[in-house]
Order: structure tokens, then sequence, then C-alpha cells
């Protein structure tokens, strides 16, 4: 599928490179296709957001990884405005788009992946988000990418703040321990069993059904053959330290022992093949190519094809932006990432950024349906099982009443409104997991009838007192983008599994963070209704409420978004009142 073409508003060049067209976009910003002035192509991740700079010495690990089934960064300026890095051009699909893979194609591509993991583990370097859409079939074999990005647009540490797509994530991540090496084992194990049956060993549906399998049942592993099939089931043990390393799954593959080295040669020369046919279209197009975290501080550098990194050339004299978040591949369409960090406490004042580590406790089955509606236990405050048990009970009644309250401090922009909303199981922790019908009463522009509904998240359709419109006026827009963000349940739940210590009393639970961490869809929202630039989060502040009735579904949620203005501090605070949570839809109006 060809490169797509450049929108209204996409750069036309990016440093050296020149932007061809437009291959995806993710969580962390948009890839192109770049070409540099000597005719080399590229794909170029522009990061959205800003960098975090704390990971300098692991993000210089990341340009020593061998080039054995990896695809190379050949340019990377993180002071750059915005940040970017190139890497190779790789003329294949991702693994997500093709298979199911039998015999020596399935061979071929175990040993390559693992030669990349061996490799880039050599390193010390961890992938944290290793998925069939981070792997690209290269006519010249298999081909790892996005290894140190995660945590390069990640702005909390690796205890804190755990990259990583659901269906490949290991227990630890869920359960907000370190991600480290044997993370990457496990999510090899999982992308071994899409690459042969066509899905994860732990079901895709949703996040609460997901984490439950991957914390609690065994991994279906489908006919996945011997001897693959019992290197893939050590790989999957739920204790990290019970899993074979990538060179020692390397060893086992090639049939003979040999020096760490020589293993990573020969895996890089069994693993070259045809890449298999595709199954479907693919999303984001041929060609995708990688965009791995390879530089240090200011430095900007450029490697060539079949060369070493190269030195730095100069420092740019531009800034990065805010921090930010992100962590969707490049290689497949993007695939909501989930970061659940987890801590203690009690909420008698706002909690600090960090805590110690919590202990994830036993959920409840979610794949089934309970026959009536039983008191539930409240959650613990790690933010993986808050996160899950509220799921969980949506999933059976996902559509509740709404009030909502809210607006900026010190102004005009204020609205309430009044009607339904429902949650939309399995849709990404963002404005999207929420379809809404409300009487809206805005003080600027007066009252009208708002209807927004989604599927897959991808616009529905959004209705203004009951006819359809492409598009809303700007006024309108801001006071609906205003709704969406701020009572989404997903994001109520995105942002639950951003905060690194939750605080906790019965059944309300309260947490707070720098705006510039909160999740994406909440950043984009307050950025556009307060006409604020990106660098001014950073000196800002979300605190959020969260309270739940007896069966685990919000009663309440509450945020705070706290500015401080010379001497003074402003507090806009955004209101969502639920009640009722029943089974139903919500339908276009008539």
């Amino acid at each position: 599928m060809a490169v797509h073409p450049l929108r209204p508003g996409d750069p036309r060049a990016i440093g050296p490179l020149r932007i061809e067209g437009r291959i995806g976009q993710g969580g962390q910003g948009v890839v192109y296709l770049g070409e540099f002035p000597d005719g080399v192509r590229a794909a170029v991740k522009v990061m959205s957001g800003g960098i975090d700079r704390s990971f300098a010495k692991e993000l210089a690990a990341a340009r020593k990884v061998d080039e054995f089934c990896t695809a190379r960064v050949l340019l990377a300026d993180l002071d750059h405005d915005p940040p970017y890095v190139a890497s190779e051009y790789i003329d294949g699909p991702a693994l997500s788009a093709a298979g199911p893979l039998r015999g020596a194609a399935l061979t071929r591509l175990a040993i390559g992946t693992v030669t990349a993991l061996a490799a880039i583990h050599r390193a010390g370097v961890v992938h944290r988000d290793f998925k069939p859409g981070n792997v690209l079939l290269g006519p010249d074999g298999p081909r790892v990418i996005d290894f140190g990005i995660a945590r390069l647009a990640d702005a909390t540490a690796t205890t804190g703040h755990p990259a990583g797509t659901p269906p490949y994530m290991a227990p630890e991540q869920l359960s907000g321990g370190a991600a480290g090496p044997a993370s990457d084992v496990f999510a090899w194990g999982s992308t071994m069993v899409f690459a042969c049956t066509g899905r994860p060993p732990f079901g895709a549906d949703t996040f609460a059904a997901v984490a439950y399998r991957i914390l609690h049942a065994e991994p279906d592993l489908g006919d996945l053959p011997e001897p693959l099939r019992s290197i893939v089931a050590r790989c999957l043990d739920k204790d990290p330290s019970r899993r074979p390393s990538a060179r020692d799954v390397l060893l086992e593959l090639l049939g003979e022992p040999a020096a760490e080295a020589e293993a990573l040669s020969k895996g890089a020369r069994a693993a070259a093949g045809p890449a298999p046919v595709r199954r479907r279209a693919l999303l984001l197009g041929a060609g995708a190519a990688a965009a791995a975290a390879a530089v240090t501080g200011g430095l900007l550098w450029r490697a060539r094809p079949g060369e070493g990194p190269a030195t730095g050339r100069g420092a740019s004299t531009s800034t990065a932006g805010a921090p930010g978040t992100g962590g969707t591949s490049q290689g497949a369409a993007p695939s909501p990432s989930t970061n659940p960090p987890s801590g203690s406490g009690a909420p008698a004042s706002e909690p600090p950024d960090s805590g110690a580590p919590g202990s994830p406790t036993a959920s409840p089955d979610p794949s089934g349906t309970p026959a009536s509606d039983p008191t539930s236990e409240p959650p613990a405050e790690n933010p993986t099982d808050l996160a899950i048990a509220v799921e969980t009970a949506l999933a059976v009644k996902p559509l509740a009443d709404l009030a909502f309250d809210g607006g900026l401090d010190q102004s005009s922009f204020n609205a309430r409104a009044a009607g339904r909303v429902r949650y939309l199981p399995g849709a990404t922790y963002s404005g999207a997991s929420s379809d809404f019908a409300v009487r809206m009463n805005a003080a600027e522009i007066g009252a009208a009838d708002i209807t927004v509904l989604w599927r897959d998240g991808a616009d529905r359709g959004t209705y203004l007192n009951g006819r359809k419109t492409a598009k809303l006026t700007k006024d309108w827009d801001l006071y609906v983008t205003m709704l969406v963000a701020m009572a989404s349940v997903g994001v109520v739940l995105d942002l639950v599994t951003h905060t690194s210590r939750i605080d906790r009393a019965g059944r309300r639970y309260a947490g707070g963070l720098s705006a510039a961490a909160a999740p994406s869809s909440l950043r984009e929202a307050l950025l556009r209704i307060s006409g604020l630039e990106d660098d001014r989060l950073k000196d800002t502040r979300l605190v959020w409420r969260l309270e739940l009735d007896a069966h685990n579904r919000p009663s309440l949620a509450e945020l705070t978004w706290r500015m401080p203005i010379e001497n003074e501090q402003l507090s806009s605070t955004f209101t969502s009142h639920y009640r009722d949570w029943r089974d139903g839809t919500i339908a276009p109006p008539q």
C-alpha cells in the first residue's frame, strides 16, 4: 500500500530531510517518509509533546545495538522543535498485517526476532513494547523496530509508569513492577503465538479481561508446533525469574552452543528469507520503518546504512516542547497502550507524584456476566486493579445518566450538561471511549442538544439540535471538546493509570500529577479550551477524585486543574455525576 499523501499542516522538511509522504500516526507522533539530500530514504518519527531528557544514558546505549535484525537509526535530534528520529525505511508489512505463519517462515521469524532482542539486551536496552506491530517483514528477513522509543517519550521512569500494549504486556508490568529484559521475553512469546495463530495467547478484547488472564490464567498456545511451543511456554511464565533470556532462547532455536557474538550472526543469517504474503490491507502502508531512540542530550548525529553511528555534528539551537507521553508502533495500526503504575496512601490531602509500589489484588474473572448485581469489594488503590474493576463493572452495564458542570476559573467559559453517557467497552482510553446525548447550557452561547457517537474510535457523528454536522462552530466545538474530555469514563481511567500514587478511603479515590504528564487526549483538550501554549502545561497540575458505587461503577469524577498566575493560583473544576448504570445504547437523533 502506497505511502499516504501529506495533509495540510504537515511539514515539508524536517532537519535535512525532505518529507515525501505520511506513513502513519500513533500516540507518540506522526511517522513520515523522508529523503536525505543524497537520496537515502528514511522513516521519520516526529515526536508529539516533548522528550524526557533524564534517560540520556539509556538512549546512548540504544545506538550501540548491533545491526542484527533491527532497523538502524540514521539521524536523531532531540533538541529540534519538534524532536524527531529518522530510521531505515523497511520495505515490508508489519507482522500484525501478515500470516499466520507456518514451517520455515515461522522458524525464521522466531530466530530473527529473538536475535534482535538478544542484541538489544546486550546493549543494555529494554524494548518495553515488543509486539507484532513492531516487527516488520523486510525482504531480507524480520526487523524489530521502536526499541527505546516507549521510554524516550515516557516522562515517568520504568517502575512508575511502564509502557506497553496490553495483550503483550508481562504480569510485572501490569502490577506496577519494573519492565526488564524478562518482560521483553514474555512479549516475544506472546508475539510468536500471534504469528502462528493470528491471536495473542491471552486474548485481545477489553483491557480488564486481558489483564486478568495475563495475571491469573494460562496462555492459549493454539497449534503452535514443537519445539517452539515448549520454548514459548517457558517465556510466558508468570515469574520473570523463571523465564529464559533472549540469548538462551536463541541458542536453543539454533540447536547448538555458541558464543554470544557468533550466535547473533548465526541468528541473523538464519532469519533471512522471503517475507510472507499479506493477510489483509496494511493500515499504515508498506515500508513502515523504525524510529528507535539513539541520541544523548543535545547531540545531532547521523549514521549511514552499513556504517556505525556517527559522532555528534553540533547542537541544535531550538528547544523541545513540554514533556509528553506515547507508546504506539509505526509498523501497524496504533494500538492502545496502557501504562499502569501503582501506589498506596490515604486521601487526606493531594498525594505526591510517586509512591511505593503496591501489590495487585485478585479480580473476578471479567469474561463472565453475573446473573445478579451483588455488591462488590472496592478495588485497591493500585491503578491497575482500580481500572480493571471499573471497566469490568461497566462491561455489563455501560449506560448512565450524566450531570456535568465545568469550565475555566475567572472566565465566562462555563457550561452545564445533563443527559446520558455510554461507555464503550474495549475502546481506547480516550475521549472516543464514550457516547453522549445531552442538553448543554453554555454560559456564552446558550443551550443546545448535543449527541456525540463513536465507532471503534472513529467519529461516527456529532449532532447539534438533532442535525448531523461535519464541523461545529468554533464556540460549540470548544464546549463539546470539554465535555468529551472531562466526562468520558475512558479519560478518567486513563488518568488513573497515569497516576503514580493513588489515595483511597473506602470507595473514594484521589490522585494528582503534572498536567504535562496527563493522557494526550486530556492535554490536548486543556490546551484547546484555554488557548495556552504547550510549554505552559508543565507549570500546571491536575488533581482528580473518583467515587465508586457499591458495584464499582463511577458515581462521581471530579478533575481540578491548578494553574499558578503571578501570586495567585487559579483552580478550574470539572465535575461529572453518574447514576443509574444500566444496559443500553445511545442512538442517533431521529
